[in-house]
């Protein structure tokens, strides 16, 4: 499986409240081909993506469709299980990612560094709640998406 790795990346703005000065650049941090383990305890191939809003998103690698998101809030925590293995705790359920690399603690690193900003910065947290609150509004209208 082909690793896609990607520190930064040309930002996308996004509005982050009905202020239409006020907008939030939004940064990959990191995507890999993962395998996902689904509820139904299979496991499928996705493209895992983590960005600066915080959220993971995780979409087919094949057609670029986004099967589902995490948006990642201060009550959230990734944990290591193994050097290619990770799981992503949310206060409605627990994700988890096998890897084909050696990456599981900088993935773990990467994610719980986005969701200790947003503890440390009061702002930080209310900017990118605002944000999170804006984009589930318009992604519900999609009723084949999954949103956590």
């Amino acid at each position: 499986k082909n690793s896609i790795n990607q520190m930064s990346q040309k930002p996308m703005e996004s509005k982050t409240s009905n202020n239409e000065s006020e907008t939030k650049k939004i940064y990959v941090i990191k995507q890999e081909v993962v395998e996902k383990k689904s509820p139904f305890f299979h496991h499928n191939t996705r493209l895992l993506k983590l960005d600066s809003t915080p959220k993971l998103e995780y979409s087919d690698p094949e057609t670029k469709q986004v099967k589902g998101s995490i948006y990642l809030y201060t009550d959230c925590e990734a944990k290591m299980t193994s050097e290619t293995k990770f799981e992503v705790v949310t206060p409605k359920r627990t994700f988890y990612f096998k890897l084909s690399t050696t990456d599981a603690g900088i993935w773990c690193k990467l994610i719980n560094e986005e969701i200790y900003k947003m503890i440390e910065n009061p702002k930080i947290k209310q900017l990118n709640e605002s944000y999170i609150e804006n984009e589930i509004k318009s992604l519900k209208k999609d009723k084949n998406l999954k949103i956590y």
